[in-house]
């Protein structure tokens, strides 16, 4: 399985540094596989099981982006733009 880029999974997160204020959260995942590529599957799984692995809510969905860009007449990327809004 090919290892995707690492840094979608290793965001900071920072509030209001140098306050004294205690706040929780519940940290969840999502992930949208575009199926662009064929490695997509495997970067899907790869951010499952690593959720998995470090006790994190895992939510993913799929959206065939080819084939809105094929039904819409658009590129690619405008289709897979569109599907953000």
């Amino acid at each position: 399985m090919c290892q995707p880029n690492p840094e979608p999974v290793t965001q900071n997160v920072s509030i209001k540094p140098g306050t004294n204020d205690t706040k929780f959260f519940e940290i969840v995942v999502a992930h949208v596989n575009h199926m662009i590529r064929e490695e997509a599957s495997d970067d899907e799984t790869f951010v499952r099981e690593f959720c998995k692995k470090i006790g994190v809510q895992f939510y993913s969905k799929s959206i065939d982006v080819k084939k809105i860009a094929n039904n819409n007449k658009i590129g690619l990327e405008e289709a897979r733009k569109n599907c953000k809004i």
